[in-house]
């Protein structure tokens, strides 16, 4: 491997790399190739839908490690495959307790429904999530706002608005 490293033959070294996850006979040895795997397939051979797919395998056997997600994030930011970023955005949302953390992720989970996916009752629905979880989240509410006011909705928006102003606190 290091050898057809040196001599830029990355064709070789992912080849090697498939051949050692084929003989791997655990599920952590599994874990530890596929990442391997993937970044090679991403940064040497540029082929990151390839190496996306790879790190959804690493993703099956190990659902919460976050290293793993935040490479598909980055990878399906780079590729601008919204509809998959949303979904790792997501999932996410399932191994973070701080509230203001959660609230962001459902912001930009929103927001991608929103501008990118043409999904607006997605979009709302993460807009009021993250409002949920951060009710001074100005951005989540003025992307609500917009969106329910862009179609109409005035009687959604002024019950939004009240779960908001409930959830505010005092002063």
């Amino acid at each position: 491997l290091a050898l057809y490293g040196e001599q830029g033959r990355w064709d070789e070294v992912v080849r090697l790399k498939r051949r050692q996850l084929e003989l791997a006979t655990t599920d952590s040895q599994r874990v530890e190739l596929l990442p391997e795997l993937a970044e090679l397939l991403a940064s040497k051979l540029g082929e990151k839908t390839k190496a996306a797919r790879v790190y959804m395998q690493a993703l099956e056997l190990r659902a919460d490690d976050r290293k793993i997600l935040m490479r598909l994030m980055q990878l399906y930011s780079d590729e601008k495959d919204w509809g998959r970023l949303v979904e790792i955005i997501l999932k996410f949302t399932d191994l973070v307790d701080d509230r203001e953390r959660l609230a962001r992720y459902y912001l930009t989970a929103a927001q991608l429904c929103d501008k990118h996916l043409d999904r607006p009752d997605e979009a709302i629905d993460y807009y009021e999530q993250a409002l949920e979880h951060d009710p001074t989240l100005a951005l989540a509410l003025d992307g609500l706002m917009t969106l329910r006011g862009d179609r109409g909705e005035w009687v959604g928006l002024e019950q939004s608005l009240k779960r908001v102003l409930a959830k505010l606190p005092e002063g």
